[in-house]
């Protein structure tokens, strides 16, 4: 019988042979070996085959599909693909922060055996700088815990961020959504949670802040991960739905009518804050389709003054203004910690060496 490796740490790529080197190469100079790395390329170039190539290292399976077929078939594909026994899930463009992380968070898995676990994320600046924009500390989600106190662990630890995701494999996996889809525009935002959810409830869930992996700062354009310039973004409202709608729609099954209406309400109430953003990523008519489908998912929103004030910055803040703000804050988040910042000298030197 073959050896079945512990991770599979599994990559979807596209046009990025440079970055996706790096993220190979984070992983290669860990201390500690029993895992895959799958990658599938959504390129229409085998820039990305030569990189993985040159490795000569068995542990990588590359595979490049014959049509770009989008992010969410592309992710969902290389997790299909997966034989370890904990799929990692990993961007092409992050970085495994400190080479022991494998080793430790091995042992975290065997020692527990959490059904899901999560990774601290922080982001840099052209391995120049950190930042941290979370203040969450530890977290941990016993095992059979009620379906929205499961729900509410995977929100708090922003799940749907792809990298740094950790949770059980199972042949089972199966979202018939994304199977049937033919469109390469089709994007199901944060799909993966109907396979965590179910582990992490099961099984219990931690969220580790002692390893983490280290992402990019950069602003993304709206359609990065789509096939072409016709795929949603994020944050537009299609066919009169809100973007995280087909995600709940995956785990709505495992709530009663009551568990529905309470999960509901308290996600539109945590969106009155974040309003500005998705102005910033689309445009005032998309915000405004956007809040109306907010107000027809709960009706109370419409009594909140909060709501008002955030939707009145949303519209007339000036995206110069918001490009300021963002920068303000950037630099109040760097992180000052000499011994992150010697990690971080550590990781270009291992990254430049290999």
């Amino acid at each position: 019988m073959a050896h079945r490796p512990f991770f599979s740490i599994t990559i979807p790529t596209f046009n990025r042979p440079g970055d996706l080197k790096k993220a190979i190469k984070s992983f290669l100079i860990q201390d500690f070996s029993d895992f895959e790395i799958v990658v599938s390329d959504n390129s229409e170039n085998n820039d990305s085959e030569k990189i993985c190539s040159s490795f000569k290292d068995y542990r990588i399976k590359y595979s490049r599909n014959k049509t770009n077929i989008g992010f969410a078939r592309n992710l969902y594909k290389v997790i299909k693909q997966a034989s370890g026994k904990y799929i990692f899930l990993f961007g092409d463009d992050d970085l495994i922060f400190k080479s022991d992380c494998l080793n430790n968070i091995s042992k975290i898995l065997k020692k527990y055996a959490y059904g899901y676990l999560r990774l601290k994320v922080l982001y840099h600046k052209d391995l120049q700088y950190l930042f941290d924009f979370s203040s969450t500390e530890k977290i941990y989600l016993k095992k059979n815990s009620s379906s929205l106190t499961a729900l509410k662990f995977l929100f708090s630890v922003s799940f749907s961020m792809i990298s740094g995701n950790i949770f059980l494999n199972d042949p089972n996996y199966s979202i018939p959504e994304i199977e049937k889809a033919a469109d390469p525009d089709f994007l199901m935002e944060a799909f993966w949670i109907k396979f965590i959810y179910q582990k992490a409830k099961k099984y219990g869930a931690f969220y580790d802040t002692d390893n983490i992996i280290i992402q990019k700062w950069i602003i993304h354009e709206k359609n990065l991960a789509g096939a072409s310039r016709n795929t949603p973004g994020i944050y537009d409202v299609t066919d009169n739905k809100i973007y995280v709608e087909k995600s709940w729609d995956l785990i709505f099954t495992e709530l009663n009518s009551w568990e529905k209406q309470l999960w509901i309400k308290e996600q539109i109430f945590l969106m009155i804050p974040l309003l500005p953003s998705f102005k910033y990523y689309s445009s005032n008519s998309n915000l405004l389709l956007f809040v109306k489908r907010m107000i027809e998912l709960e009706r109370s929103l419409l009594y909140q003054p909060l709501f008002y004030m955030y939707l009145a910055i949303a519209l007339f803040m000036p995206k110069g203004l918001w490009n300021i703000l963002r920068t303000v804050v950037q630099k109040y988040k760097i992180v000052r910690n000499p011994q992150f910042n010697s990690h971080l000298e550590n990781l270009k030197d291992s990254l430049r060496a290999l």
